[in-house]
């Protein structure tokens, strides 16, 4: 083998081993943004339900005062 073929060589050698490389973290990111991803969506599905309680709690919340202050009113009246 001359050395123009043999420089070419370890240099697709080196090109071909930096492509695996970038290409195994690559997938290395991917797997930790989805693990991410799953993570997120959880924490925004509770959000969601911790959410919806403290709603349907203030409504609550409403409609007694609504009712006392209406019960109140056709006291005074």
């Amino acid at each position: 083998m001359d050395a123009s073929l043999e420089d070419r060589m370890k240099i697709a050698e080196s090109l071909i081993t930096a492509l695996y490389e970038s290409h195994e973290k690559t997938e290395s990111e991917l797997r930790m943004l989805t693990r991410s991803q799953v993570l997120m969506s959880e924490a925004g599905r509770k959000t969601d339900e911790r959410l919806a309680e403290a709603t349907d709690k203030l409504n609550a919340l409403i409609d007694l005062m609504d009712r006392h202050l209406h019960e109140h009113q056709k006291g005074e009246g």
